[in-house]
C-alpha cells in the first residue's frame, strides 16, 4: 500500500508473446504448427519477446506505475490448456525475462491467466512474479487458499466477478469481501486486493460494485505499515 499509493494506474502493455501466438492462430493451428514446425513458434515467440524487451527498458518507470501486469492466458476452468513440461519450454523462461527486466527498475510484477492456473503457480514463483490477478473462485482459485498456501506473494482480484458480482446480492458481497480480508490475515500482512475476478462489465449490479468497495473500506488497521 505505500508503495502504490490510493490509485495506481497498470498500464504498460509488455506481453511475452506466448499469448499472442496461439490466440492469432487459433488453438487447434496452433498445436499443428508447433507438432510440424516448433521452431517457427519458439522464434515467434522470441521476436515478441525481446521487441517488448526492448520497450519495456526504454519506457520503464516506477513513479508512473510501480506495479505491472504480465497479461497471458493458458488455462481453462479445468486447469492449464499446455502441459507443464510445454510451458517450461516455451513460456516460462521468457516470463522469468520479463520479470526480470521489471525489477532491474524497481517495479513490482503481477501475473494473470484466467482459468484455473494453480498447478503451474510454483513455476510462476519460480519465474520471480510477485504475485497474481484474476482468481476465479468457481474453477479452484480461491484468494483465501491461495494466499494461505503461499504467504509471501500478493493475490489480487478474487471476488467472483460473474455469478457474486452479477447475480448475488450486496450483502452476499460485503460478506465475501470481509472473508477474504480477514481469512487472509491481510489486515496484518498485507498482499492482498480486493476486486473482480473479471472486469467491472455491464451485467455487474452497481449496487453490488458499491458492496465491494465500501466492504473494504470498513476493515481497516490504521496502524498497518506493510
Amino acid at each position: 500500500q505505500q508503495l502504490i499509493g490510493d490509485t495506481v494506474i497498470i498500464d504498460y502493455s509488455i506481453s511475452v508473446g506466448f499469448c499472442d501466438c496461439w490466440s492469432r492462430l487459433g488453438l487447434e493451428l496452433f498445436i499443428l504448427l508447433y507438432d510440424e514446425d516448433p521452431q517457427v513458434v519458439h522464434d515467434y515467440i522470441e521476436l515478441h519477446a525481446t521487441r517488448d524487451l526492448r520497450r519495456l527498458h526504454a519506457i520503464a518507470d516506477p513513479a508512473l506505475s510501480p506495479v505491472v501486469l504480465i497479461a497471458e492466458d493458458y488455462a481453462t476452468k479445468h486447469g492449464p490448456i499446455f502441459s507443464p513440461a510445454f510451458l517450461r519450454r516455451v513460456h516460462f523462461p521468457w516470463v522469468a525475462e520479463l520479470a526480470s527486466a521489471w525489477h532491474e527498475h524497481g517495479l513490482k510484477v503481477l501475473y494473470h491467466s484466467d482459468g484455473n492456473y494453480r498447478s503451474t503457480i510454483p513455476d510462476l514463483i519460480a519465474c520471480g512474479v510477485d504475485g497474481f490477478y484474476c482468481l476465479e473462485p468457481g474453477v479452484g482459485m480461491d484468494i483465501v487458499g491461495l494466499k494461505q498456501q503461499w504467504p509471501g506473494h500478493v493475490w489480487a482480484g478474487g471476488v467472483d466477478g460473474v455469478d457474486l458480482l452479477e447475480r448475488g446480492a450486496p450483502e452476499q458481497v460485503a460478506a465475501e469481501v470481509r472473508r477474504h480480508i480477514l481469512e487472509t490475515g491481510a489486515l496484518r500482512a498485507g498482499g492482498m486486493f480486493v476486486g473482480s475476478s473479471s472486469e467491472i462489465n455491464p451485467p455487474i449490479r452497481p449496487e453490488n460494485y458499491r458492496a465491494m468497495v465500501e466492504a473494504a473500506g470498513s476493515l481497516t488497521n490504521p496502524g498497518f505499515a506493510g
